[in-house]
């Protein structure tokens, strides 16, 4: 019998969230404008880490 780990909705929202902001940062420093290109990696976080959990939980 094949049984599926269960995870919580939410969880790789998280972490998408936390490497969004480290992504951000650290392109930002590069850049120069941590504040301009900081809401666009929660953002893509989030979104990444929304998809992650709806598949995972569908499946």
């Amino acid at each position: 019998m094949n049984k599926a780990k269960q995870i919580k909705f939410g969880t790789h929202i998280g972490l998408g969230v936390c490497f969004g902001v480290i992504a951000g940062a650290m392109i930002g420093t590069a850049v120069g404008n941590t504040l301009g290109v900081l809401p666009y990696g929660i953002l893509s976080g989030l979104l990444v880490g929304f998809l992650a959990d709806t598949y995972y939980t569908r499946k």
